[in-house]
């Protein structure tokens, strides 16, 4: 019969613990724990929003954006500005991984697209650069007849 009592005692003690650690008091009845659990009205917690990517612009363009027929893509200094659902804000570096840009080996003005992936959203923005045929350097030679 004292094992039984033990038992209990420790069973209680283990309940009033756990609503305890829970943030419940004592005296809190376990049929408001419950009701108070499955009503999402009466929580007083905020929702957690994921944060998800909107949108992506140009923030700054690379400093090379003119270029001679021949010559590859720099997107040194380039950024992209990331834009959330949740209205924050990142400042994301260029890299060469994240750009595509149309047949360089003719000149004229070419787009060049960039993408950003954030958990599995991947949105794209573009900037144009222009390529130019190298140019070709003369040099007049002047031959003097009287010598």
């Amino acid at each position: 019969m004292m094992k039984t009592k033990v038992v209990k005692l420790s069973s209680v003690l283990l309940t009033l613990s756990l609503l305890v650690a829970c943030g419940n008091n004592a005296s809190t009845s376990s049929q408001s724990t419950s009701s108070s659990s499955t009503s999402p009205s009466s929580s007083s917690t905020t929702p957690v929003v994921e944060k998800a990517l909107s949108s992506i612009e140009i923030g700054t363009k690379p400093s090379k954006v003119e270029y001679q027929l021949g010559e590859s893509l720099d997107v040194t200094g380039g950024i992209i500005l990331a834009k959330y659902q949740d209205g924050t804000q990142d400042n994301i570096g260029i890299t060469k991984e994240m750009v595509a840009v149309s047949d360089i080996s003719t000149e004229g003005t070419k787009t060049v697209t960039v993408s950003y992936t954030y958990k599995g959203v991947t949105k794209t923005t573009s900037y144009e650069v222009t390529y130019k045929a190298k140019a070709l350097q003369v040099s007049v030679v002047s031959f003097d007849k009287d010598t």
